[in-house]
């Protein structure tokens, strides 16, 4: 084939010389593809030119080729006649540049043929010149799609009625394939022109989703499809609920008051599912409809949410309002069933909304007879509920929300309400560290004399030692009290020195706080003192004033398993070497044991904390003794790194803890064979046996670890 032939021939398609390319088909193989894998007779298809699809084809050209290209069309690519529209379901090939030479077979290409493209840009004549030449409309392309199907989801009636009207007669699914693209492109004439036809408007076969055509019109929004749909006789199907969830979750109104109306008893879907649904999506039209087609409003969720506090709480200020302009039960709180697995937390959508902030919501609540004083219940005598009798402008305030608090002020809140604490608004907001709604609430005469305690702990919070050094010589007691997160009441030393706050500790420490109190009920350990939360922070200034200030560095807390610890021990456990650095300066016992016998050095040795079992050795710190064994707890842990730093130290290798286990038994008993192996040769003793007279030996066989027990020897 000669390729220069080819090039003119591909030059003269760009010109439109009919002339030239009626001449070179006859030197030049007609079917020859350009860079882009498409033949003459393809792009002279693409642009609907008839008569030059006539002369291609007298000269020989395959009708049915098919292309070779794996883009996508450029519009502003194409030089020759009129533009091809694109669309989202678009099946065409690309004309644009390709980094090299295309493959003959590149991985992913359409194989359209130039009745595709005649199709899908709807030029009707040169669909009939290609079909009469013998272009066989049933071919599939590489994604299954026919040219009856790239017609209609372009929407090209015309196209469509002469492909289903012309021969050969169309096979397999391809019509209710077509009918279901042209609904999702929401191609009313192309529907028409197929249901008109006799496709059947309710199959679902065909695309291998089954879904119908009523489910992709619906799902894409389209209406006016719907209601063709509707009006040719097609009813849902087992598939109408979850066709309903997505046409609210997408937000197609018209679509929802469509199948609304077409619901029978055999696919309706539980009204609270519906509206619900409706209202975590914020979609205020169809929650209207909802409203309109007689749905509870009030029903909760598994979670005893109504569906207002659950548009509240989705930040859906339109839906909130549809469902109180509808009617909806504004303070209503559902009570959990007997037999509920989940309860609800007590807040009114007020509440909900002040948490939030959202001061468009507590407004429009307070206009609907909000009952804005309302309180949560008080909690059992046996209880701390840090929520106890809180009311929405106790929400606000503590959340720093200054636009909701003032909502609500101006709503008629009532500042001298108490929660379960016995501390009044303005505390609820000072002891949050919320200055802005502290103001809010103090400017409509709120007294800061009743709220010391809550000061102290708001000053702590914003870390501003000069404003608690000021409370506390006004007479605020400095020990006092507040919730810790993970539960407990802690000191306000304590909240101190957690946050390294060094200026507020030295603070409180000049105004006689204790610098042992410890932390109040809450999770383990227990009895923590503000040292050993500094301690294990890391936070070595404030360990340093704690130290100064009177400090016990001997105190433990206290654990359910027996392992209590000391501030120093939790600080080498965590690695904290500056902390232990403090410690040292002050307090030289660096071997100071726990009741249950360990020491700083065991607990880094434990941790695997390298840096620190290097510090306290260097320090002389003992690595066993009758009671505990840092080797061995390095062993048990896995801690190889500072297994080999003990060895080098000429650490005992056969130093037991308290139950007489040695480093080999506790390399034994989890079954790790190099570890065994290293001891041997640092001249471990096998025979050597515990508390109860068994062997390293018998550790591994109790595990069942043969190649410990290879290595053990009989």
């Amino acid at each position: 084939m000669n390729e220069n032939a080819v090039d003119q021939l591909f030059e003269a398609f760009q010109d439109r010389d009919s002339d030239t390319i009626q001449e070179l088909a006859k030197s030049t193989h007609i079917d020859a593809r350009d860079p882009d894998g498409l033949t003459v007779l393809m792009r002279t298809a693409a642009v609907g030119d008839a008569d030059g699809v006539g002369w291609i084809l007298d000269a020989g050209a395959d009708p049915n080729a098919l292309s070779l290209t794996s883009a996508t069309w450029h519009d502003d690519e194409l030089e020759y006649g009129e533009t091809v529209p694109s669309g989202v379901l678009q099946m065409t090939a690309v004309l644009r540049e390709w980094p090299g030479e295309a493959p003959p077979e590149s991985e992913g290409a359409l194989h359209q043929t130039a009745l595709m493209f005649a199709a899908e840009n709807g030029h009707v004549e040169a669909l009939k010149r290609l079909l009469k030449a013998g272009a066989d409309p049933n071919l599939l392309d590489h994604d299954g799609g026919t040219a009856l199907m790239a017609a209609a989801a372009q929407g090209e009636a015309a196209a469509v009625h002469q492909l289903l009207s012309g021969q050969p007669r169309l096979v397999g699914p391809q019509k209710i394939n077509a009918l279901k693209m042209a609904a999702a492109a929401g191609e009313e004439a192309t529907v028409q022109t197929l249901v008109r036809s006799g496709v059947d408007p309710s199959s679902s076969e065909g695309l291998g989703t089954g879904l119908a055509p009523l489910d992709y019109a619906a799902m894409e929004g389209h209406a006016h499809i719907v209601e063709l749909l509707f009006n040719s006789g097609v009813r849902f199907r087992s598939r109408g609920s979850s066709l309903m969830m997505e046409a609210i979750t997408r937000g197609h109104t018209e679509v929802v008051r469509l199948l609304l109306a077409h619901q029978n008893t055999d696919n309706q879907m539980a009204p609270r599912n519906l509206l619900l649904l409706a209202v975590a999506s914020g979609q205020a039209g169809i929650v209207d409809l909802l409203a309109q087609a007689g749905v509870d409003l009030d029903t909760p969720d598994l979670d005893q949410r109504t569906p207002l506090r659950v548009a509240i709480e989705g930040g859906h200020a339109g839906a909130a309002r549809a469902l109180l302009d509808a009617g909806a039960a504004v303070d209503l709180v559902p009570e959990a069933p007997p037999n509920a697995k989940r309860r609800g937390d007590g807040r009114t959508p007020l509440m909900a909304a002040a948490a939030r902030g959202d001061a468009e919501i507590v407004r429009a609540l307070i206009e609907h007879g909000a009952e804005v004083d309302r309180a949560l219940p008080a909690p059992p005598d046996d209880k701390d509920d840090p929520e106890g009798l809180l009311t929405a402008l106790m929400f606000a305030a503590r959340e720093g929300h200054a636009d909701a608090t003032r909502a609500l002020i101006e709503g008629g809140a009532d500042i001298r309400r108490r929660n379960a604490d016995d501390e009044p608004v303005l505390g609820v907001a000072v002891r949050a560290g919320q200055r802005e709604t502290a103001n809010l609430i103090r400017m409509q005469g709120a007294s800061p004399a009743e709220i010391m305690e809550a000061r102290v702990i708001g000053a702590l919070k914003l870390e501003d030692a000069v404003t608690l050094s000021s409370v506390l010589a006004a007479g605020a007691d400095p020990d006092a009290m507040d919730r810790l997160p993970e539960g407990g009441w802690a000191p306000a030393l304590t909240l101190a020195a957690r946050r390294g706050d060094a200026q507020s500790v030295f603070v409180l420490l000049g105004a006689e706080a204790d610098p042992n109190a410890v932390v109040e009920g809450g999770p383990a350990p227990w009895e923590r003192t503000p040292l050993m939360f500094a301690a294990a922070a890391g936070h070595a200034d404030v360990v340093l004033a704690l130290m100064q200030g009177g400090a016990d560095p001997e105190l433990t807390d206290h654990r359910p398993d027996g392992s209590d610890r000391t501030a120093f021990m939790s600080a080498a456990a965590e690695g904290r070497v500056e902390v232990l650095k403090v410690f040292k300066r002050t307090y030289d016992k660096i071997d100071y044991r726990s009741p249950d016998g360990w020491t700083a050095l065991t607990c880094a040795a434990a941790a695997g904390e390298v840096e620190t079992v290097r510090l306290l050795l260097s320090w002389g710190a003992e690595i066993a003794d009758e009671r505990q064994s840092a080797l061995v707890e390095a062993v048990l842990a896995r801690r190889w790194e500072v297994m080999e730093q003990l060895l080098s130290v000429g650490a005992d290798v056969d130093a037991p803890r308290g139950d007489r286990m040695t480093p080999l038994m506790a390399a034994a008993v989890n079954g790790e064979a190099e570890a065994v192996q290293r001891l041997l040769a640092a001249g471990a003793d096998a025979a050597l046996t515990d508390a109860a007279g068994q062997n390293a030996r018998a550790y591994a066989a109790a595990g069942g670890h043969a190649s410990v027990l290879a290595l053990l020897g009989g």
